[in-house]
């Protein structure tokens, strides 16, 4: 479902789906409920192959359903943000957890894919150097809503595999409201953009 107009780039704690990428229209239960969704989402195939994940479990990665519970929280202290996100697959396969600092400092943590250096931070739609993940954004891209200075998230990631740059933020889709993470990755001079929309399941 889209997101109440409470939940906003500055409350974002709680459960998110990820849309089913475009073309497929797919059906699975949450709750004993069945929802229909059309896909809003690109499909991660060809980012996952620029990472270096293998076909099978590309394949794999396809047909699931993806569950993001993210915690945002603030520093009393400092007034310093922070957003962790726990991902499960179907089945229970669980991804790799990821917290983001939104002061600009730099954070390294150790996974698969090596060592990986990330900065997060605020982001104004007004900035002059906007990320490569929103470039090519016309008249028939969704609009990002504003949120005063902060309106988005930041996020660059940088590893042995590449730099991968992310924008977190709200979109009207078909009159709706999502939340939406744009990607931009590049390795070895080739670059991917996607595009993934969360429908919205509650704290």
């Amino acid at each position: 479902m889209a997101a109440p107009p409470e939940v906003t780039i500055h409350n974002l704690s709680g459960t998110w789906v990820m849309a089913q990428i475009s073309g497929i229209t797919k059906t699975y239960r949450l709750s004993n409920h069945p929802t229909q969704n059309k896909g809003l989402s690109d499909n991660m195939d060809e980012l996952m192959e620029l990472q270096g994940v293998p076909w099978l479990v590309r394949k794999a990665a396809s047909v699931m359903n993806v569950t993001a519970k993210l915690t945002q929280t603030t520093d009393a202290a400092t007034g310093t943000g922070s957003i962790t996100i726990e991902t499960v697959a179907t089945g229970g396969f669980k991804g790799e957890n990821k917290t983001y600092k939104l002061d600009g400092s730099e954070l390294r943590s150790e996974s698969k894919f090596g060592v990986t250096h990330v900065r997060a931070r605020w982001l104004n739609l007004s900035e002059r150097d906007q990320p490569r993940s929103m470039s090519g954004e016309g008249p028939s891209t969704p609009t990002w809503s504003r949120t005063g200075l902060r309106s988005l998230v930041y996020v660059v990631q940088e590893s042995g595999e590449g730099t991968a740059e992310q924008v977190f933020g709200f979109c009207m889709i078909d009159g709706k409201r999502y939340h939406v993470q744009k990607t931009s990755a590049t390795k070895d001079n080739k670059t991917v953009r996607v595009r993934a929309v969360y429908d919205w399941r509650g704290q």
